[in-house]
């Protein structure tokens, strides 16, 4: 349910490009296949394999994510910041191949686990909803103390330098979808409603910004995305308006 770097090594080397096909979920959940070579999502049927949607490809599609200023290398320092705190949680890290460039993050992670003192039930874990044809990989799924009370949560990490972006909260608000469908299959509706969103903002002074999402309409903002996303994709914009019209 869970998906982990390979090694450590990684998290040093940055030029490094590791190829992972990895298998998620068991009945009754859907069975998805994950691709690091293109980051695309399949759900494996009898039949075949059908890809579904991912959360960020759904926000790209519906327009609702500015990529103006999206660069590889600061995708590839998150994707390794990502690496190295799911093996710190995991008790797997060698600290010695982080570099110096990744360390503050780092810190500001480990800040974070000594204020909040999270229980993680889920690191870096896939989930798909097979009905709506969308996955994602979730960063942390758990309990988190923020002012003395305890939260069931679902966090997203994030190393930009900006800051907080409008989009930000959709997407968290795709992640509960998924995690919300997850749970309802195994009756725990309750526990499900329960889930709050953070956003985990990891800064380059070593410290955090942990950012609560509490818009009740972001749910529907995502339904809306998701919709969209789907018709652009398997429509397009023409065909579409001409279809409509009929």
């Amino acid at each position: 349910m869970t998906t982990t770097p390979s090694s450590s090594k990684a998290v040093a080397d940055m030029d490094g490009i590791v190829e992972k096909v990895v298998v998620h979920l068991s009945h009754p959940d859907p069975v998805v296949e994950f691709r690091e070579s293109d980051h695309t999502y399949w759900l494996v049927e009898e039949q075949g394999k059908r890809r579904l949607i991912s959360i960020t490809q759904v926000l790209q599609v519906a327009g609702l994510v500015d990529t103006t200023f999206f660069n590889e290398r600061a995708a590839t320092k998150g994707t390794y910041v990502h690496d190295a705190t799911a093996l710190h949680d995991q008790g797997r890290l060698n600290d010695a191949t982080v570099s110096d460039e990744l360390r503050p993050y780092l810190d500001g992670y480990k800040l974070f686990l000594e204020e909040c003192t999270p229980e993680w039930s889920r690191i870096e874990a896939m989930f798909a909803d097979d009905v709506s044809d969308v996955a994602g990989t979730v960063d942390r799924v758990g309990t988190i103390t923020v002012k003395g009370v305890p939260q069931k949560v679902v966090v997203d990490l994030k190393t930009g330098r900006g800051g907080s972006a409008p989009w930000h909260p959709i997407q968290l608000a795709g992640y509960q979808h998924l995690l919300t469908q997850y749970l309802s299959r195994r009756g725990q509706t309750r526990e499900a409603a329960q889930i709050k969103r953070y956003g985990l903002y990891l800064r380059g002074d070593g410290r955090y910004t942990l950012t609560p999402y509490t818009n009740t309409f972001d749910a529907a903002v995502f339904t809306s995305a998701l919709t969209i996303a789907h018709w652009i994709t398997q429509v397009g914009p023409k065909q579409g308006r001409h279809g409509w019209q009929h």
